[in-house]
């Protein structure tokens, strides 16, 4: 259900429907990011493994999370894994200024979870 403002129904013929680029960014990342940012959606096409393949490295501001947590949703909910099992995702984030830092992201409800992993030294 779309809601106004004030958190009333709205009804259909007067939602207004943002076209928001979330993965299309494609070329050389910001420098202090590093790579290339690209997003790869392909079918595939073996009988047994019928479906779509997607791979994205892309730059996001924190203010997206919220977009990038909706469409992991949408996708979640609409992906069968190999052989008709259920579908794996395996998502990591890192902020720019965390070093080299990949941290493993799931869905928990309806929140994004960027989990902390402890990162071992030698001293």
């Amino acid at each position: 259900m779309t809601v106004d403002e004030e958190g009333e129904p709205l009804p259909e013929d007067r939602w207004e429907i943002d076209a928001y680029p979330l993965l299309t960014g494609r070329g050389p990342a910001d420098p202090r990011v590093g790579g290339v940012v690209f997003s790869e959606l392909a079918r595939r096409e073996e009988p047994a493994d019928a479906g779509w393949a997607l791979s994205s490295r892309q730059v996001l501001h924190s203010d997206d999370l919220t977009l990038l947590t909706q469409l992991l949703r949408w996708l979640q909910e609409r992906a069968v894994g190999y052989g008709g099992g259920p579908a794996c995702f395996s998502c990591h984030s890192r902020f720019h200024e965390d070093d080299l830092v990949l941290k493993p992201v799931s869905l928990d409800g309806e929140d994004l979870v960027i989990h902390e992993i402890l990162v071992l030294q030698k001293v």
